[in-house]
């Protein structure tokens, strides 16, 4: 989650990723997919995902030099024509449906305090000292009676791209469309707040000269839309002013406020 500060002291806190980050959720994905692992225990390890941003840390005993981002700094290390390589290209879409935003306004909560070694609650709970704003009378979460969140949400459709080189390119880009229908893949995803458009496009296979020799090359496309949530907090009403007029000879008039509970 990005987050920046305004000049008026505003927070506009978003979760939408950047090209990079979507690059690393699917280096790691398809690191897994084709039956590589890294860490002592087998397993991948996400926090080695960026290994494979660096070329010169790039080797064969290296999980991620067979997964690699497009773009990178430096060319080395190459590979050869035999060795099964996939680079990966993530890139928004300008969609229509991404153009369209949802705004909710909601409290904002604050967190619970938290019992002191004395028996002191302690931390920042809005206004437990008067005995006031929390849940059921009883120390828990309270509610901001000075600001609201404005949150806004919308779409952000990402096109991936991966290029497959070497002898199993063909099987290999088959192999990760087919795993987009798996549930741990699924999960993975929407922890990352992405979610597969379930139009799996066919890769395309064509040789490309280098050279002086033909490169087996198998291209493929897949769709993800992102939920994206940005909040920014805007000040609330502390009270509202009424005054009610009535028809007639009777001219009844009266005044009250209406303040935050």
């Amino acid at each position: 989650m990005s987050e920046v500060t305004f000049a008026n002291g505003q927070i506009f806190r978003s979760t939408a990723l950047d090209p990079d980050s979507v690059n690393r959720v699917f280096q790691l994905l398809i690191v897994q997919m084709i039956g590589n692992a890294v860490g002592g225990s087998g397993d991948v390890v996400a926090g080695e995902v960026a290994a494979g941003d660096d070329p010169s840390t790039a080797s064969s005993a290296n999980p991620y030099a067979q997964v690699r981002i497009d773009w990178q700094q430096e060319g080395q290390p190459a590979w050869g024509i035999e060795e099964n390589i996939c680079f990966i290209r993530s890139t928004p879409l300008d969609e229509d449906f991404s153009q369209v935003r949802d705004e909710i306004s909601q409290p904002i909560i604050q967190p619970a305090p938290t019992m002191g070694v004395s028996g002191e609650f302690v931390g920042s709970a809005g206004d437990f000292a008067a005995g006031e704003g929390f849940v059921g009378g009883a120390p828990g979460e309270s509610i901001d009676r000075t600001a609201i969140a404005l949150q806004s949400g919308f779409t952000q459709v990402w096109a991936v791209h991966c290029t497959f080189y070497g002898r199993n390119g063909y099987d290999l880009a088959r192999l990760v469309i087919s795993c987009m229908s798996l549930d741990w893949v699924g999960e993975q995803l929407a922890a990352a707040n992405l979610y597969p458009v379930p139009t799996w496009k066919r890769p395309t296979y064509a040789g490309e000269l280098f050279q002086g020799q033909w490169w087996k090359r198998t291209d493929m496309e897949l769709h993800f839309n992102e939920q994206v949530t940005e909040t920014i907090p805007v000040d609330a009403a502390a009270s509202v002013d009424v005054e009610i007029v009535t028809d007639g000879d009777a001219n009844y008039t009266t005044k009250f406020t209406i303040r935050a509970s």
